[in-house]
C-alpha cells in the first residue's frame, strides 16, 4: 500500500518488484544480503528454530518463483546453474535434509519438495513430452535437478527410514511424487501449494526410483557409509536399513 502513489502497479507486480530488488546481486560474488543471510540461518546458526524458519522462508522464496515460472528471470533463479538462489538452496538443503534435529529435517523435506516439484514443472514443460534417447536414459527428477542429483538422492533416501514419522512419512510420499508408483501418486505430481496438477510422463522413464539410485550409487553408498557411523543413534538406523534396502 506504501507504494500506490509511487506510480508502479499494486498488488501483485509491486510485490514481485520489491522481491526482484532482494534478489538482485548486491556483492562482487553475485550474492544478496537476503540470501547470504538465509544461507547462514539454514547452516549455520545454534539454534535449531532459526535453521527451521530459514528453511521456512526459501520455501516461501521457491513458491514465489514457481508460481511467476512465466518470468524467464524467475525461471533461471531456480535453475540456472549461476543463480545465487539455487545455491543457497543447494547448501541449505544439504544441511537442513542432515540436520540432527527433526525439526530441522522436516523443514528441510518440505522445501525439498517444494523445490522439486517446481523444477519437475519447468522441465516437464520445456520437454513438452518429448525426449530424445539421452533423456530417455535418465529420470525427469535428474534431468530436472542436474548436477544436484548426487547431493540430492542420498538424504532423500535415507530420510525414507528416518525414525521420526512425520520426516519418514513425508519423505515416502515425495518420492512417489517425483519418481511416481504407489496409489498415492496416480502418476501426476501435485503441488499443494498452488493446485497444479502435472502429468509426471512415463512412469518409467530411466527405470524410475532405482534407476535414478542405480545411477548415483556411488554418492549414496558414501553417505549411507557416513550415516551408519553418526553420533545420532537415529541416523545409524536409518544408514543400516537403507543399506539392508540396497
Amino acid at each position: 500500500a506504501g507504494r500506490s502513489g509511487s506510480g508502479k502497479d499494486s498488488g501483485a507486480g509491486s510485490f514481485l518488484d520489491e522481491e526482484a530488488d532482494l534478489l538482485a546481486p548486491a556483492d562482487g560474488n553475485g550474492g544478496t544480503w537476503l540470501l547470504n543471510g538465509l544461507r547462514r540461518c539454514c547452516t549455520e546458526h545454534v539454534n535449531r528454530h532459526v535453521r527451521a524458519a530459514g528453511a521456512a522462508v526459501l520455501g516461501v522464496l521457491v513458491k514465489s518463483c514457481s508460481r511467476s515460472r512465466d518470468d524467464p528471470a524467475a525461471r533461471g533463479l531456480l535453475a540456472d546453474d549461476g543463480s545465487p538462489l539455487r545455491s543457497v538452496l543447494r547448501d541449505s538443503l544439504r544441511s537442513t535434509l542432515a540436520d540432527n534435529w527433526s525439526q530441522v529435517r522436516m523443514a528441510g523435506s518440505v522445501l525439498c519438495r517444494r523445490y522439486l516439484l517446481a523444477l519437475l514443472g519447468m522441465a516437464e514443460e520445456e520437454s513438452d513430452g518429448e525426449y530424445d534417447d539421452e533423456e530417455e536414459e535418465e529420470t525427469l527428477f535428474e534431468t530436472a535437478v542436474d548436477d544436484l542429483a548426487p547431493m540430492l538422492l542420498p538424504r532423500m533416501c535415507l530420510n525414507r527410514f528416518y525414525i521420526a514419522q512425520g520426516v519418514k512419512l513425508y519423505s515416502q510420499e515425495t518420492w512417489r511424487l517425483v519418481f511416481g508408483g504407489g496409489a498415492s501418486s496416480a502418476g501426476t505430481l501435485r503441488s499443494a501449494d498452488d493446485g497444479d496438477s502435472r502429468s509426471a510422463g512415463d512412469g518409467v522413464r530411466g527405470g524410475g526410483g532405482m534407476g535414478a539410485v542405480a545411477r548415483n550409487a556411488a554418492p549414496i553408498c558414501r553417505y549411507y557409509a557416513r550415516a551408519c557411523d553418526a553420533d545420532n543413534h537415529a541416523v545409524r538406523e536409518a544408514g543400516c536399513q537403507g543399506i539392508a534396502e540396497l
